[in-house]
């Protein structure tokens, strides 16, 4: 029934059906549908103050239009109003391959534009929502995007050379085959094992506790002097996934009850070692040796 850039409009029928995308949603926006035909709206204008995106039943809502094709004249002329003006027009404009480059889009929400192929270059992004935006091929060299949140957002292909991600949130963000040359603010990972992990002659001291969040594998012998293994995810941009995750004493300890236990991921093994770019305090590794109970 409805295309990705649809503009819709909630109906009388949707008033029982949702709190916030019902007829009072008098403008929103189709930014993804599903395999089971199930819409995700944007919210553009509503009556009573709603946003956000919601997933909703296309039945309940009606066209009233298409997102228009973006015109760098009428960006400027909707900037000159203001920058609430400004993201008002993008995010009812179709952004595919829109020139912004250099555009003060600091703070601005953006979550879930669809800016793929967009050259945002030398953009200043600080602060700003991208969460789950499509930004697969686009131009953001020199771009600033620092403290923006990306969480989930589509970076594949995209040129990020030179951009400034410092304090940027990457987690879950898809970053495959994306340029990162001379990137400002991308974690290192072998300054973040230097900076929070004791080092001894044989390899990095970490620690964690068994069976306080999830149940240990049933293969693992938890005792003194025992290796044990795990596949680890080796995407960075997942801030928990599958393999030992350890962590610095004071992170268990604030984090966890119950008994923490001293590990070794020796030298040799580091090739099995993940640091998340979004980590929380956690890395993950394929090999671990338990050293024994922190009394």
């Amino acid at each position: 029934m409805f295309e990705i850039g649809d503009i819709i409009r909630g109906t009388k029928e949707s008033d029982g059906q949702y709190a916030i995308t019902n007829s009072a949603m008098t403008k929103g926006i189709v930014v993804d549908i599903d395999p089971r035909e199930n819409i995700q709206v944007k919210v553009l204008q509503h009556q009573r103050g709603g946003h956000g995106t919601h997933c909703v039943r296309p039945e309940y809502f009606e066209k009233v239009g298409h997102a228009e094709p973006f015109e760098s004249s009428k960006f400027r002329e909707a900037l000159s109003k203001g920058k609430d003006k400004a993201v008002e027009y993008l995010l009812s404009a179709d952004l595919r391959r829109a020139d912004l480059s250099d555009a003060d889009l600091s703070d601005a929400n953006l979550s879930d534009a669809n800016l793929s192929d967009a050259d945002l270059s030398g953009a200043d992004l600080s602060g700003a929502d991208l969460r789950r935006a499509n930004l697969s091929d686009a131009n953001l060299s020199g771009a600033d995007l620092s403290d923006a949140d990306l969480r989930r957002a589509n970076l594949s292909d995209a040129n990020l050379s030179g951009a400034d991600l410092s304090d940027a949130d990457l987690r879950r963000a898809n970053l495959s085959d994306a340029d990162l040359s001379d990137a400002e603010g991308i974690l290192d990972a072998i300054n973040y094992l230097e900076a929070n992990f004791e080092r001894t002659d044989e390899g990095y001291i970490v620690f964690k506790t068994f069976n306080s969040q999830y149940p240990a594998p049933g293969r693992w012998k938890i005792e003194e002097g025992e290796v044990i293994t795990e596949i680890c995810n080796p995407d960075r941009t997942c801030q928990c996934g599958c393999g030992i995750n350890v962590a610095p004493y004071q992170w268990v300890r604030n984090t966890h009850g119950g008994t923490i236990y001293k590990l070794l991921i020796k030298f040799e093994w580091l090739a099995g070692v993940v640091v998340p770019f979004g980590t929380d305090g956690k890395i993950r590794t394929s090999r671990a040796q338990i050293l024994g109970k922190v009394e």
